[in-house]
């Protein structure tokens, strides 16, 4: 039993760095619209977060991770348009 225990938590441990590097490393920017027309990619950290699931679901599924993230003072980089982003990573 203690290795099955050990081994939940060793897997839980790995799963929530994950999902923390996933958040702290990537980007969104945009909403629908560039959700639209970039297939989903402009939500980043969806996309890593939930690979398997339709893009169409990432601006409802984003309100939730940021919600999340605001609740456990987790920083979620959003940035409305694309040329803000760019505008940001090339100072």
């Amino acid at each position: 039993m203690t290795v099955v225990s050990s081994t939940a938590q060793a897997m839980s441990t790995t799963h929530s760095r994950h999902v923390l590097l996933q958040v702290l490393t990537s980007a969104n920017w945009g909403g629908r619209i560039g959700n639209f027309f970039t297939g989903g990619l402009n939500l980043q950290i969806e996309h890593h977060l939930f690979p398997a699931i339709s893009f169409v679901h990432y601006p409802a599924i984003a309100k939730i991770v940021r919600d999340e993230c605001e609740k456990r003072d987790i920083p979620y980089a959003h940035y409305d348009t694309l040329p803000e982003i760019v505008g940001r990573f090339s100072r």
